[in-house]
């Protein structure tokens, strides 16, 4: 076992202390103590140095903690806020429903005079203006869940053929960004048409009242609606026809084409007519 340092000066007998480095009474150099304090001086020096880790690293926690409660805190803000939003915008929808619930048959009135003057549009805005969706399956209501449905399909396809038709307002004729975008917008009024034939043939052709497992509401295909849907389709037919040089008995021909096929004859069609000076 290693022996423990002596506590007095070998060469005058006082007594000694671990501090200092000299023996108070002769002056000798003490030498029981230095390996003792060496290894004293580098415990200390290795403690100062892991506390100022320490610190160091307890400031850089502070200071991301602060930050991540800041976050957090912003976070709860804005989700407080979109919550709030969310059912303020619920709760308006909701009164405007009831307030057409209240006015039942002059909500009901409008719809069918829209429907009589083929103003489609102004059926869906009647839809939406007034929360109808809360009363689809109302008595009265119900039946022009089908017909708001058409019209929403058929409005796709004039307002994408209407914005294909003002891309010459915002971009100089005949460049590349004009093609670019005249194909572009000639694609959508062919993916909204053929979404526009599907529902047709899905709702409409393919209606078969007698059906046992029918699930579509009878009131939606009274002779008014059959007659608005056949219209809708023949009016989209001639407005593709016409803005896109297809002849109209080749019609037929294009609506058995598949989605692709249209839409690359529509781009087509659409940079031969609109894409140069």
């Amino acid at each position: 076992m290693k022996e423990t340092p002596s506590t007095v000066c070998p060469f005058c007998g006082a007594p000694l202390t671990i501090e200092g480095d000299y023996c108070p009474n002769c002056g000798s150099k003490k030498t029981q103590f230095t390996e003792h304090r060496q290894k004293m001086k580098a415990y200390n020096k290795a403690f100062e140095e892991t506390k100022e880790g320490v610190v160091a690293e307890n400031k850089k926690f502070s200071k991301n903690a602060a930050l991540i409660a800041i976050a957090a805190v912003l976070v709860a803000v804005i989700l407080g806020e979109f919550i709030a939003y969310r059912n303020a915008f619920t709760i308006a929808r909701k009164m405007a429903a009831n307030r057409a619930r209240a006015n039942k048959p002059a909500v009901l009135s409008m719809l069918k005079d829209y429907e009589a003057k083929d103003e489609y549009l102004g059926i869906t805005t009647m839809w939406d203006e007034n929360a109808l969706r809360y009363l689809s399956e109302e008595p009265g209501f119900k039946e022009y869940d089908l017909v708001k449905a058409m019209c929403y399909s058929y409005g796709n396809v004039i307002q994408s053929l209407e914005s294909m038709l003002r891309t010459e307002n915002y971009y100089e004729k005949g460049n590349d960004e004009y093609i670019n975008l005249i194909d572009q917008r000639a694609g959508y009024v062919g993916d909204y048409y053929e979404d526009f034939l599907k529902r047709y043939k899905n709702y409409i052709s393919g209606y078969d009242p007698t059906a046992k497992y029918n699930t579509y509401i009878a009131e939606s295909y009274k002779e008014e609606h059959m007659q608005t849907y056949e219209k809708q389709k023949e009016n989209l037919r001639a407005l593709v026809s016409y803005y896109f040089d297809i002849p109209y008995e080749e019609m037929d021909a294009f609506d058995a084409m598949t989605n692709v096929k249209k839409n690359a004859l529509l781009c087509e069609k659409a940079e031969a007519k609109y894409g140069e000076e």
